[in-house]
Protein backbone atom coordinates (compact mmCIF):
# COMPACT_ATOMS: atom_id res chain seq x y z
CA UNK A 1 0.00 0.00 0.00
CA UNK A 2 1.27 3.55 -1.23
CA UNK A 3 1.00 5.64 2.15
CA UNK A 4 -0.38 9.37 1.59
CA UNK A 5 3.28 10.78 2.44
CA UNK A 6 4.65 8.13 0.09
CA UNK A 7 2.20 9.44 -2.64
CA UNK A 8 2.76 13.26 -2.65
CA UNK A 9 6.15 12.61 -2.53
CA UNK A 10 5.99 10.43 -6.05
CA UNK A 11 3.80 13.09 -7.35
CA UNK A 12 6.23 15.81 -6.85
CA UNK A 13 9.40 13.81 -8.53
CA UNK A 14 7.03 12.88 -11.75
CA UNK A 15 6.21 16.36 -12.16
CA UNK A 16 9.08 17.51 -11.86
CA UNK A 17 11.35 18.49 -15.07
CA UNK A 18 14.27 17.79 -13.96
CA UNK A 19 13.93 15.07 -11.14
CA UNK A 20 17.30 14.81 -9.04
CA UNK A 21 17.78 10.73 -10.51
CA UNK A 22 16.12 8.26 -12.35
CA UNK A 23 16.39 5.34 -10.25
CA UNK A 24 14.93 5.62 -6.53
CA UNK A 25 14.76 3.24 -3.26
CA UNK A 26 11.22 3.45 -1.36
CA UNK A 27 11.51 2.75 2.65
CA UNK A 28 9.66 -0.57 3.10
CA UNK A 29 7.74 -0.95 6.09
CA UNK A 30 6.62 -4.65 6.70
CA UNK A 31 3.57 -5.56 8.78
CA UNK A 32 3.82 -9.44 9.33
CA UNK A 33 1.23 -11.96 11.81
CA UNK A 34 -0.82 -7.85 12.39
CA UNK A 35 2.53 -6.42 13.67
CA UNK A 36 4.56 -3.54 12.40
CA UNK A 37 7.89 -5.14 12.05
CA UNK A 38 11.54 -2.79 12.60
CA UNK A 39 14.02 -5.27 13.05
CA UNK A 40 15.63 -8.25 11.72
CA UNK A 41 16.37 -7.13 8.80
CA UNK A 42 12.87 -6.41 7.66
CA UNK A 43 13.73 -2.66 8.07
CA UNK A 44 14.53 -2.09 4.40
CA UNK A 45 14.36 0.45 0.90
CA UNK A 46 13.55 -1.79 -1.81
CA UNK A 47 14.11 -0.06 -5.62
CA UNK A 48 10.49 0.29 -6.93
CA UNK A 49 10.00 3.88 -8.83
CA UNK A 50 12.34 4.51 -11.97
CA UNK A 51 12.22 6.28 -15.18
CA UNK A 52 11.25 4.14 -18.36
CA UNK A 53 13.88 1.75 -19.38
CA UNK A 54 17.02 2.44 -16.23
CA UNK A 55 15.92 -0.66 -14.60
CA UNK A 56 15.96 -4.22 -15.58
CA UNK A 57 14.63 -6.63 -13.65
CA UNK A 58 15.99 -10.49 -13.44
CA UNK A 59 14.27 -13.65 -14.81
CA UNK A 60 14.77 -15.71 -11.52
CA UNK A 61 11.61 -17.83 -10.48
CA UNK A 62 11.19 -16.53 -7.27
CA UNK A 63 12.90 -12.83 -5.60
CA UNK A 64 13.69 -10.96 -8.25
CA UNK A 65 16.59 -9.03 -8.77
CA UNK A 66 16.44 -4.71 -9.49
CA UNK A 67 19.61 -4.45 -12.30
CA UNK A 68 20.34 -0.80 -13.10
CA UNK A 69 23.87 1.52 -13.90
CA UNK A 70 21.75 4.77 -12.35
CA UNK A 71 22.64 6.51 -9.47
CA UNK A 72 20.03 5.32 -7.06
CA UNK A 73 18.22 7.99 -4.42
CA UNK A 74 16.59 6.96 -1.16
CA UNK A 75 12.90 8.00 -0.39
CA UNK A 76 12.12 7.61 3.51
CA UNK A 77 8.37 7.98 3.09
CA UNK A 78 6.93 4.62 3.51
CA UNK A 79 5.39 1.70 1.17
CA UNK A 80 3.30 -0.37 3.53
CA UNK A 81 4.16 -3.84 2.46
CA UNK A 82 1.19 -6.68 4.59
CA UNK A 83 3.25 -9.76 4.70
CA UNK A 84 1.91 -12.46 6.36
CA UNK A 85 -1.26 -12.70 8.50
CA UNK A 86 -0.92 -15.80 10.10
CA UNK A 87 1.22 -18.84 10.33
CA UNK A 88 -0.70 -20.74 7.50
CA UNK A 89 -0.33 -17.89 4.96
CA UNK A 90 3.34 -17.87 5.96
CA UNK A 91 3.75 -21.93 5.45
CA UNK A 92 1.60 -21.77 2.13
CA UNK A 93 4.05 -19.37 0.88
CA UNK A 94 6.63 -20.65 2.11
CA UNK A 95 5.86 -24.00 0.41
CA UNK A 96 5.98 -22.09 -2.83
CA UNK A 97 8.64 -20.10 -2.52
CA UNK A 98 10.80 -22.24 -1.56
CA UNK A 99 10.29 -24.92 -4.92
CA UNK A 100 10.45 -22.03 -6.77
CA UNK A 101 14.23 -20.80 -5.37
CA UNK A 102 15.06 -24.78 -5.36
CA UNK A 103 14.73 -24.76 -9.25
CA UNK A 104 16.53 -21.13 -9.59
CA UNK A 105 19.40 -22.73 -7.68
CA UNK A 106 19.24 -25.62 -9.68
CA UNK A 107 19.77 -23.36 -12.69
CA UNK A 108 22.63 -21.47 -11.24
CA UNK A 109 24.44 -25.23 -10.68
CA UNK A 110 24.32 -24.60 -6.66
CA UNK A 111 24.80 -28.08 -4.76
CA UNK A 112 23.32 -28.90 -1.06
CA UNK A 113 24.98 -31.01 1.72
CA UNK A 114 23.72 -31.59 4.88
CA UNK A 115 26.29 -29.79 6.37
CA UNK A 116 24.95 -26.67 4.08
CA UNK A 117 21.31 -27.31 4.92
CA UNK A 118 21.75 -27.31 8.79
CA UNK A 119 24.57 -24.55 8.89
CA UNK A 120 22.61 -21.99 6.24
CA UNK A 121 19.43 -22.72 8.43
CA UNK A 122 21.16 -21.87 12.05
CA UNK A 123 22.71 -18.66 10.68
CA UNK A 124 19.82 -17.68 9.40
CA UNK A 125 18.08 -17.57 12.82
CA UNK A 126 21.42 -16.29 14.44
CA UNK A 127 21.14 -13.35 12.49
CA UNK A 128 17.85 -12.38 11.96
CA UNK A 129 16.77 -12.95 15.69
CA UNK A 130 20.36 -11.83 17.76
CA UNK A 131 22.57 -9.96 14.71
CA UNK A 132 19.75 -7.91 13.40
CA UNK A 133 17.64 -7.28 16.72
CA UNK A 134 14.78 -9.48 15.79
CA UNK A 135 14.37 -10.12 19.44
CA UNK A 136 13.27 -6.30 20.14
CA UNK A 137 10.06 -7.38 18.25
CA UNK A 138 8.71 -9.40 20.31
CA UNK A 139 7.31 -12.95 19.89
CA UNK A 140 6.55 -11.21 16.51
CA UNK A 141 10.04 -11.56 15.40
CA UNK A 142 10.87 -15.02 17.27
CA UNK A 143 8.23 -16.15 14.82
CA UNK A 144 9.94 -14.75 11.92
CA UNK A 145 13.42 -15.85 12.78
CA UNK A 146 12.41 -19.30 13.45
CA UNK A 147 10.02 -19.54 10.36
CA UNK A 148 12.91 -18.01 8.16
CA UNK A 149 15.31 -20.49 9.41
CA UNK A 150 12.91 -23.00 8.52
CA UNK A 151 12.51 -21.72 4.88
CA UNK A 152 16.13 -21.82 4.62
CA UNK A 153 16.30 -25.52 5.82
CA UNK A 154 13.52 -26.23 3.06
CA UNK A 155 14.60 -24.44 0.04
CA UNK A 156 18.17 -26.25 0.51
CA UNK A 157 16.42 -29.80 0.73
CA UNK A 158 14.31 -29.54 -2.31
CA UNK A 159 17.49 -28.16 -3.90
CA UNK A 160 19.23 -32.00 -2.73
CA UNK A 161 16.16 -33.24 -3.30
CA UNK A 162 15.85 -31.95 -6.99
CA UNK A 163 19.49 -32.27 -7.82
CA UNK A 164 19.75 -36.20 -7.09
CA UNK A 165 16.24 -36.14 -9.13
CA UNK A 166 18.31 -35.60 -12.12
CA UNK A 167 21.63 -37.01 -11.12
CA UNK A 168 23.21 -38.96 -13.83
CA UNK A 169 20.18 -38.33 -16.34
CA UNK A 170 22.64 -37.26 -19.06
CA UNK A 171 25.08 -40.02 -18.51
CA UNK A 172 25.60 -43.06 -20.15
CA UNK A 173 28.06 -45.73 -18.56
CA UNK A 174 29.62 -48.07 -20.59
CA UNK A 175 30.86 -51.68 -18.77
CA UNK A 176 33.18 -53.83 -21.21
CA UNK A 177 33.00 -57.22 -21.12
CA UNK A 178 34.47 -60.69 -22.41
CA UNK A 179 33.52 -64.17 -21.49
CA UNK A 180 33.54 -63.21 -17.50
CA UNK A 181 29.34 -63.72 -16.78
CA UNK A 182 30.30 -63.65 -13.14
CA UNK A 183 32.05 -60.58 -13.07
CA UNK A 184 29.71 -58.92 -15.16
CA UNK A 185 26.71 -59.98 -13.05
CA UNK A 186 28.25 -58.48 -9.81
CA UNK A 187 29.49 -55.49 -11.87
CA UNK A 188 25.59 -54.83 -13.51
CA UNK A 189 24.05 -55.69 -10.12
CA UNK A 190 26.15 -53.07 -8.34
CA UNK A 191 25.64 -50.33 -10.25
CA UNK A 192 21.81 -50.96 -10.44
CA UNK A 193 21.65 -50.47 -6.47
CA UNK A 194 23.08 -47.25 -6.81
CA UNK A 195 21.19 -44.45 -5.54
CA UNK A 196 21.75 -42.21 -8.82
CA UNK A 197 21.38 -44.26 -12.00
CA UNK A 198 22.85 -43.50 -15.31
CA UNK A 199 20.91 -42.52 -18.22
CA UNK A 200 21.55 -45.68 -19.60
CA UNK A 201 24.03 -48.84 -19.13
CA UNK A 202 25.68 -50.06 -22.18
CA UNK A 203 27.24 -53.48 -22.34
CA UNK A 204 29.89 -53.83 -25.24
CA UNK A 205 30.91 -57.26 -25.51
CA UNK A 206 33.97 -58.40 -27.22
CA UNK A 207 32.79 -61.76 -28.95
CA UNK A 208 31.84 -63.64 -25.82
CA UNK A 209 29.83 -67.13 -25.96
CA UNK A 210 26.50 -67.20 -25.27
CA UNK A 211 26.52 -66.90 -21.65
CA UNK A 212 27.08 -63.63 -21.68
CA UNK A 213 24.13 -62.83 -24.09
CA UNK A 214 21.84 -64.59 -22.06
CA UNK A 215 23.33 -62.60 -19.04
CA UNK A 216 22.55 -59.08 -20.47
CA UNK A 217 19.39 -60.17 -21.69
CA UNK A 218 17.95 -61.40 -18.19
CA UNK A 219 19.05 -58.30 -16.56
CA UNK A 220 17.80 -56.57 -19.66
CA UNK A 221 14.17 -57.61 -18.85
CA UNK A 222 13.98 -56.44 -15.71
CA UNK A 223 16.26 -52.66 -16.23
CA UNK A 224 15.22 -51.59 -19.56
CA UNK A 225 17.53 -48.82 -18.97
CA UNK A 226 20.43 -51.35 -19.54
CA UNK A 227 21.44 -51.60 -23.67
Amino acid sequence: VVSPELKEKIKSIINDEKPSNDVYKIKLRNIAFGKEIKFGGWDEYVIRLWKNGKVKISNREVHEQYQTESKIEKINENIIHYTYDNIEQFLEKLNRYTSESATQYMKEHKKSGIVKIYSKMLFRFIRMYILQLGFLDGYEGYLLAKYSSIYTMTKYTKLREQYFKTLGKDTSLIVTTYNWPQALEICLNSVLRQTALPKEIIVADDGSREETVNLVKKIKDSNPNVK
